[in-house]
Parts: structure tokens; C-alpha cells; sequence
């Protein structure tokens, strides 16, 4: 039986919630994004942990064991350790970027803070970040912005940025292509 992302998507959702209501508890949020940053850094570098997770050639106690001792050797904190562990006896470890994902929304959700996706054709400097950061706080009525900045250089120039359910394209690729279909209109 395949599970739609959908889903897959709400099972992630149950297990980034538990683990952040358990670091919650432990009052060890911030330890516990740590060491999610730590997985999601190893997945995107280590082939052979991604291989583990998303290998389903492995039997399930292999991925048991090989999740506790990379928890144990990172130091990582018992809740994270234990819901990696059930996550591998479920036999849901590939769900693990997507918890990774929610638990960081949820725990942004719980401070306040709104992300700002930010797609920018170059690099932006720090007080450039700043400014813009200044200008969402205003547009989503003084929220702490929290700035998610990657660099797309088919932009051209300019940035486009998402926040909430609210996008602003002021890239120089939409506005040639928006003068593109006005030439074409004209004609």
C-alpha cells in the first residue's frame, strides 16, 4: 500500500509534534532543533546515511541501532534520540526531513516568529537583510521575521519573497516577462 504525501506529510506532523511537545517538557526545544539541524546536515552530506533511511532493504532493527548510535555520538538529547529510534522501528524513517521541517515551523510558531522565504539573484548584505527584515515586521503588524535567504541567479536581479501566504516578485526575470506578454498583447 503507498501513502499519498499528503499522508505522509500528517504522519510527519504527529511525530514533530510529539517531539516538540516532549522538548517542550524538558525545556530543551532549542537543543532539540540542534540536533535536527544536525540529521538534516548529515542527510545532505552523508550518502550512506541517506541510504540507510531511505533504503528499505535494511531490516528495521539495523536502522534502530544505526540511528541510536548516531544520536549517542552526536550527543544528541534523549527525546530526539528515542523519536529517531520509533521512527525506525515504524519503518518511517524517510519522514524524518519533513518532521525536521515542522518541528522548526512549530517552534517558530511558538515564538512569534514569522519565516520569510527569500529568493534573491545575488548575495544580500547584512544591512540589506536588515532592512528587509524592518520592512516585513511592518507588513505582518510587528511579527519577529526570521529570514530563510537562497540565492537564484535566474532572478536576474531583485528577490522574490514569500511570507506567509503573501508573495512579492520584484525580480527582473517577472518584469521582463511581464513585458514580454505586454509587447505580444500590443501586437
Amino acid at each position: 500500500m503507498t501513502t499519498s504525501t499528503f499522508e505522509k506529510r500528517l504522519i510527519a506532523e504527529r511525530y514533530a509534534t510529539a517531539l516538540h511537545e516532549l522538548a517542550k517538557e524538558s525545556d530543551a526545544v532549542g537543543a532539540v532543533e540542534s540536533d535536527l539541524n544536525v540529521i538534516g546536515e548529515l542527510l545532505q552530506t552523508s550518502p550512506d546515511l541517506s541510504k540507510l533511511i531511505y533504503t528499505p532493504l535494511y531490516a528495521r532493527e539495523d536502522q534502530v541501532a544505526a540511528v541510536k548510535s548516531i544520536s549517542q555520538k552526536a550527543g544528541f538529547q534523549n527525546s530526539t534520540e528515542n523519536t529517531l529510534a520509533v521512527l525506525a522501528q515504524n519503518r518511517r524513517l524517510g519522514l524524518v526531513p519533513e518532521m525536521i521541517k515542522i518541528f522548526k515551523k512549530q517552534r517558530n510558531h511558538a515564538q512569534g516568529v514569522v519565516i520569510a522565504n527569500v529568493e534573491v539573484a545575488t548575495e544580500m548584505s547584512a544591512e540589506q537583510q536588515t532592512q528587509l527584515q524592518t520592512a516585513l515586521k511592518q507588513i505582518s503588524g510587528g511579527k519577529d521575521i526570521r529570514l530563510d535567504i537562497s540565492v537564484n541567479k535566474s532572478l536576474l536581479g531583485g528577490m522574490i519573497v514569500t511570507l506567509g501566504s503573501k508573495m512579492i516578485d520584484t525580480s527582473v526575470r517577472t518584469k521582463l516577462n511581464n513585458l514580454e506578454n505586454t509587447l505580444k498583447e500590443t501586437n
